[in-house]
């Protein structure tokens, strides 16, 4: 500081400092540099130094002396420094935040020029801010003495990420370098939306939190029909702040099990994950749980006719038609083995209907022992395998027993044994097939306990009845079925023969065929008798009614 004397004469005098007020008596102002008309003072500027200065020069004339003032001058002390305030920020996608940058009216023999704002280099101005797409309001200048106060609003938007820095610049060109402020964007992120799960099989879902801190509350809301647990979860700390992963795995309520198959289709649900509930960084993320894969069958035993072909249906739940697998497979003892498709057992697979249900269809051409078969369905969907109900098959067997041939007037009996059924009978009827002619057969009292043994009777049969005859069966479940097929045979008898003389005729079948012979002996036997030994029998041949011969001998008696 210079303090001079104006005056065209010189004085003698001395000059003195003061600050506030008071004598200065430092260092520095006894090192003050005085001439005749003037004194430099040098300082440094400090806490200390800061206040009105004024410097005085007192003359000295005739033994007088006399004070002259000069006018006060301000020395204000200001750091070589800004600040930035926040030098971390946080925020959500749309939230608004204030940085509030404060930096000196001027450094050594320097002012202010110009202050810009920069966010990853780019220069701000009023709008959105490529190319993070953030919108920044800037806030209007105030200046005091010594500093600009300057303070600019961002709105979040998803990329707001990197350093936002205020650059005050100078007139002699010189920058001051000022603490930038970190800009974070909170996130809450998953791995999927979507949960597709399957009754006996859960999906994942992986909820990642980037934040200044872990959350401090997590929550799930789900819709009744689906069920959560969480089963891991996982806190690293990254640039400024932490990246907190949770699982949570979601799965089906399997108390909500398919009663009808009217009742199959896709099923939705919605999620709610929720982080810091009822604060002021609160997140929320919305999601579906979609069950796919439930399964129906009929679970009644389904009968089937042995000889004769089955069907068995699963119907389920899908997504897509190209999405499951279907594998059919048979118990066989405590195992289980797959049928491929054959030329006997056939696997077809339905489209899906307006309510994602389809089906696949097991396709038997003859149901083989044993009488009881047990089926299961796997279905592969969406990762998981799901099984379904058992499907039991029960056979259907009948036995119509062999007949013996019988002779035209006789009459003769059909028995048939039913072993097992659906349901009770409703309908009987021996069928001859030859003639197409039916016959009603009546069903008895305690046809409902099974095996049921039926019988029919037919009276004076001739030979136009002989031929093959079987029994249609119905039953009250409306199962229709008819017996194996048995062949009757009518013989038919030669005419009766005359007993020649002192003879006695006698029948013998033949257990070989179905033919006999007519043999002759005499009535009494003694070595007086004589009989033709070629001609003691004669065959009749069932199938025509005639004797192979006709000649019987007698028997004579010899006189000596």
């Amino acid at each position: 500081m210079v303090c001079g004397l104006q005056s065209d004469l010189f004085w003698e005098g001395s000059f003195s400092w003061q600050l506030n007020g008071h004598i200065c008596s430092s260092d520095s102002c006894k090192n003050k540099k005085d001439t005749a008309i003037s004194s430099i003072l040098s300082i440094a500027a400090t806490e200390g130094t800061a206040g009105n200065w004024t410097c005085s020069f007192t003359k000295f004339s005739l033994g007088r002396s006399r004070k002259i003032e000069s006018s006060p001058l301000q020395l204000t002390v200001i750091e070589l420094t800004g600040t930035q305030t926040p030098t971390a920020m946080w925020g959500r996608e749309g939230d608004e935040k204030e940085v509030i940058c404060r930096v000196p009216v001027g450094l050594n023999y320097s002012l202010l020029s110009d202050i810009e704002w920069t966010l990853n280099g780019y220069l701000i101005s009023e709008g959105v801010t490529e190319p993070t797409q953030t919108w920044f309001t800037l806030g209007e200048k105030t200046q005091s003495d010594t500093e600009l106060v300057w303070t600019i609003t961002l709105r979040y938007s998803a990329f707001t990420e990197g350093d936002l820095v205020c650059r005050p610049l100078y007139s002699t060109g010189e920058v001051l370098q000022i603490p930038r402020s970190r800009i974070h964007t909170m996130t809450l992120t998953s791995d999927k939306n979507i949960a597709i799960v399957s009754p006996n099989g859960g999906k994942e879902i992986t909820f990642i939190t980037r934040a200044e801190e872990k959350p401090r509350t997590t929550e799930v809301i789900l819709s009744s029909g689906a069920n959560f647990n969480r089963s891991f979860e996982e806190l690293k700390a990254v640039n400024g702040g932490v990246i907190y992963k949770e699982v949570i795995a979601f799965f089906n309520d399997q108390a909500l099990k398919i009663k009808n198959k009217s009742d199959l289709g896709v099923q939705e649900f919605q999620y709610t994950y929720k982080i810091n509930h009822n604060r002021s960084n609160e997140m929320t993320l919305t999601g579906k749980v979609i069950v796919v894969g439930e399964t129906f069958v009929n679970k009644s035993p389904i009968w089937a006719v042995v000889g004769e072909r089955v069907t068995l249906t699963v119907h389920f739940t899908a997504l897509d038609l190209s999405e499951p697998r279907v594998v059919w497979e048979r118990q066989n003892g405590f195992t289980w083995t797959n049928i491929t498709s054959s030329m006997s057992e056939r696997i077809l697979l339905s489209a899906l209907d307006e309510t994602n249900a389809m089906f696949s269809t097991l396709l038997m051409d003859r149901m083989n022992e044993p009488l009881t078969a047990v089926y299961r369905a796997k279905i592969e969907i969406s990762g998981n395998v799901e099984i379904s109900d058992l499907l039991t098959v029960k056979s259907i067997s009948t036995s119509l027993h062999e007949v013996a041939p019988i002779f035209e007037g006789e009459n003769f009996s059909l028995n048939l044994t039913i072993y097992s059924g659906p349901s009770e009978l409703s309908q009987i009827t021996l069928v001859h097939e030859e003639s197409g002619k039916e016959f009603p057969v009546e069903i008895p009292d305690h046809a409902f306990s099974y095996p049921v043994d039926i019988s029919k009777v037919l009276t004076k049969v001739y030979s136009c009845d002989q031929g093959y005859y079987s029994f249609k069966v119905a039953y009250k479940a409306g199962l229709k079925l008819q017996s194996n097929k048995v062949k009757v045979e009518v013989k038919r008898r030669c005419r009766p023969l005359t007993a020649p003389p002192n003879t006695i005729l006698s029948e013998v079948n033949d257990p070989r065929s179905h033919n006999y012979k007519v043999t002759v002996k005499c009535k009494q036997e003694n070595e007086y008798v004589y009989m033709d030994e070629k001609s003691t029998e004669v065959w009749c041949d069932t199938s025509t009614g005639t004797y192979t011969g006709d000649q019987l001998t007698p028997c004579v008696r010899v006189f000596a």
